[in-house]
């Protein structure tokens, strides 16, 4: 058995290749972003409905 969490393995080499493509340069923190406001638009997509501030935070939490 293996009881080891969830979040012990490494990020994928996809993960970290999207970090690095959208970290470079300067951004507005807190939400104010275009990178922000890319997935709060995909996320209305996927869930066929504008989701409220804490809904996004907490799936886009459990999805890293």
């Amino acid at each position: 058995m293996n009881f080891g969490s969830d979040n012990m393995a490494g990020a994928s080499p996809e993960m970290l290749e999207a970090l690095a493509r959208v970290n470079g340069g300067r951004a507005v923190s807190y939400g104010d972003d275009a990178v922000t406001e890319r997935i709060k638009g995909r996320m209305a997509e996927v869930f066929e409905a504008e989701l409220g501030p804490g809904a996004r935070s907490g799936a886009i939490r459990k999805a890293t």
